[in-house]
């Protein structure tokens, strides 16, 4: 997100430095608690009547840690706005040229885009032909 305006700039670094803060402190609690779980499973251990239990908490939290850190730290680069922006322009070349027209070649994925033919499989430019299935496409080579 780019801001013109140098306080909502400020403002959005202060946000994303305490979203960062709080999840450095969700991490020490995550460490005390699991390991305070821990001591207290094994002092209650006695001649096999108690199993272990702490590793089921240990387990769930290590879920919401890890989305907590996703959301934090991961939050643009993995599906992000620029990975959207990507996608859109991606899009929006595969719409604009026809799939037979090749007035001028395509680039970047759109390049590896199959022609669609009169029969039921597709042939794509590198003379592959894909034929349609349940899981997707899958090409083979003509002639083999």
């Amino acid at each position: 997100m780019t801001f013109t305006d140098p306080a909502a700039a400020r403002e959005q670094a202060r946000r994303r430095a305490g979203q960062l803060r709080n999840f450095y402190i969700h991490i020490v609690v995550f460490v005390a608690g699991n390991l305070a779980a821990f001591l207290i499973n094994w002092m209650t251990l006695s001649s096999g009547d108690n199993p272990w239990w702490f590793q089921w908490g240990l387990l769930v939290w290590s879920v919401a840690l890890a989305v907590h850190g996703v959301t934090v730290v991961g939050r643009n680069s993995w599906l992000g706005p620029s990975w959207e922006q990507r996608k859109i322009a991606q899009y929006l070349q595969a719409d604009e040229a026809p799939a037979g027209a090749s007035s001028s070649a395509p680039t970047g994925p759109a390049a590896t885009r199959p022609a669609v033919n009169d029969r039921a499989g597709v042939t794509t430019e590198d003379g592959h032909e894909a034929l349609m299935f349940d899981a997707g496409i899958r090409d083979r080579r003509l002639g083999r």
